[in-house]
C-alpha cells in the first residue's frame, strides 16, 4: 500500500469505526497523538489520493471509509517486509515476533497445529535468495569487485 506510520494510525481508526468524519478521527487520535486537526486532515487527504479511503459528502461534511480490508492490508505489509529480508532470516524474525506477542493457550495451540502441518513439507535447508553483496550468508561473502 505504501503508506506511512502516521497514515497507518489513521487507517486503524477507519478499520475500527467503519465510516467516520475527519472530526471523529481527530477525536480518536487526539487520545494518543498530539497532532493538529490540519495534520489529520492532510493524512486523510493523502489516503484518499492513494485509494485507501473513499469519501462521500453528507451535508456540510465528508464521511470517509476504508476501501481496503484490514486483513488484506496487514498481509501486504508483512509480505512487503519479508520481501526485503533474506529468506534465511525469516525464521529468526518469526521467532522474535512469537516471543514478544502475548498469546492465549488457544493461540499457542493454533500455531502448534500450523507448525505441525508444515512438517510434511519441510525442506532440508533454506536457500538464500539474495544477490551477492546483499546479505551475510557464507556463500555470499566472496563478492568480487
Amino acid at each position: 500500500m505504501g503508506i506511512s506510520q502516521a497514515e497507518w494510525e489513521v487507517m486503524r481508526v477507519f478499520w475500527a469505526l467503519g465510516e467516520a468524519s475527519s472530526s471523529q478521527v481527530i477525536a480518536v487520535l487526539n487520545q494518543k497523538n498530539n497532532w493538529s486537526p490540519s495534520t489529520v486532515k492532510t493524512l486523510i487527504a493523502r489516503l484518499v489520493e492513494k485509494g485507501c479511503l473513499g469519501s462521500q459528502r453528507h451535508g456540510k461534511k465528508f464521511l470517509y471509509r476504508s476501501l481496503i480490508e484490514e486483513d488484506r492490508a496487514l498481509e501486504e505489509e508483512v509480505s512487503d517486509l519479508f520481501a526485503r529480508i533474506c529468506v534465511r532470516k525469516h525464521k529468526t524474525l518469526l521467532a522474535e515476533l512469537i516471543q514478544k506477542t502475548p498469546m492465549t493457550r488457544a493461540d499457542i495451540a493454533s500455531l502448534e497445529r500450523l507448525l505441525s502441518s508444515k512438517k510434511d513439507k519441510a525442506v532440508a535447508s533454506v536457500s538464500c535468495d539474495c544477490i551477492p553483496g546483499q546479505c551475510t550468508c557464507s556463500h555470499h561473502l566472496e563478492v568480487t569487485s
